[in-house]
């Protein structure tokens, strides 16, 4: 099974992650909006092309009294997606097969972003 981190996945796991998260925001730099590709695209696409331009996005974390800034780069996104591979097995198979949901997406991000699954 090989999933890559294209553009059209990216805009997937974004785009579900953050729907309805009571956790996770992302936010783009206006700095690199010369990275963007095409200033009518969603907001999921416009983060993709930024870290697919070598860019980095801002995530902040809401479980704590202070929420936690984290930037992240398409390098730190595939890190963290080869540690998704290995703690959440079933929620790979389920991002390859196209049944992910909005918890495998959850699951994800946590990896990248915390370096494991908090929230279960």
């Amino acid at each position: 099974m090989k999933y890559e981190l294209n553009k059209e996945h990216l805009v997937e796991i974004f785009s579900t992650a953050t729907c309805g998260s009571d956790w996770l925001e992302i936010k783009r730099p206006k700095a690199l909006n010369h990275l963007v590709k095409d200033e009518n695209a969603t907001r999921e696409e416009k983060w993709a092309d930024i870290l697919l331009g070598g860019g980095k996005l801002a995530a902040f974390v809401y479980d704590y009294e202070n929420p936690l800034r984290i930037t992240f780069s398409l390098k730190e996104m595939e890190k963290g997606f080869k540690k998704f591979i290995k703690e959440c097995p079933q929620d790979y198979t389920d991002l390859v097969n196209g049944d992910s949901d909005y918890y495998t997406a959850s699951n994800l991000m946590q990896c990248v972003l915390l370096g494991e699954v908090v929230f279960g």
